[in-house]
């Protein structure tokens, strides 16, 4: 009769209650799972010093990754300079011309009451539209009157024939008049005749330096006898 091999009952337990590692690792995991999804939707529910430990520990294993695996590659990107806007043109603002003056003030040198010196005064013009020329003819005009102060230079009835502008020189043509009237006069009368043109054309065309004096059209040597004009005369201080 064959002997039957009895199995004790402490035996049997262990073995209806073992259970496979893989079941109990995906157990585990999935409580892990459980806990992340609880603690990322609820973190108040995690004590401040654990929030701390988790930070650190992040900290710790991003470090070690991007030490051992780095995964993500730092690219550098270049920008660029940005000039600075163009100022907006404005339009240009239309020039005002002056209007050009129409009167002048002219210097005149006359002789004094008693005919001992020069003097000079001012007068008024008005400005021609002709030029220096008809200038000259207003200057002359006005150096032939009379005043309170101050006497013409030259004898009555002298009259400008021609006047003409040439470099730095001005020639001024005269009638005979000027010749008859000083011919019985001293050389005070000669010299107040002569330098009262002269002055007072070089003051009023300051871009010319010398006067000629011509008479009906001829150069003379002199107008009665002391001054001599046959060559150009430039600024005198005689009896001023």
């Amino acid at each position: 009769m064959k002997k039957t091999r009895k199995t004790s009952s402490r035996r049997r337990k262990p073995a209806a209650k073992k259970r496979s590692w893989a079941a109990s690792l995906l157990f585990f995991a999935f409580g892990v799972i459980l806990a992340f999804l609880v603690l990322s939707f609820f973190p108040r529910l995690i004590p401040d010093k654990l929030q701390q430990t988790i930070r650190h520990s992040t900290i710790r294993v991003k470090q070690w990754q991007q030490k051992y695996w780095p995964t993500t590659r730092t690219t550098t990107t270049t920008v660029k300079r940005q000039s600075p806007p163009a100022p907006k043109k404005t339009a240009a603002r239309p020039s005002v011309k002056k209007p050009a003056p129409t009167t002048l003030y002219v210097t005149l040198y006359k002789a004094t009451p008693d005919y001992d010196a020069l003097t000079s005064s001012s007068k008024l013009l008005k400005l021609p539209k002709e030029g220096k020329v008809q200038l000259a003819r207003l200057i002359f005009a006005e150096l032939t009157r009379d005043g309170a102060k101050a006497k013409s230079p030259l004898p009555p009835g002298v009259r400008l024939r021609a006047v003409s502008f040439a470099g730095q020189r001005i020639t001024l043509d005269l009638s005979k008049e000027i010749i008859s009237g000083l011919a019985n006069t001293g050389s005070s009368d000669e010299m107040l005749a002569v330098y009262g043109l002269v002055n007072t054309y070089l003051k009023n065309f300051p871009d010319c330096s010398e006067v000629q004096i011509t008479v009906a059209g001829h150069p003379v040597k002199t107008l009665s006898g002391h001054i001599e004009i046959n060559k150009p005369l430039t600024w005198g201080q005689v009896l001023q």
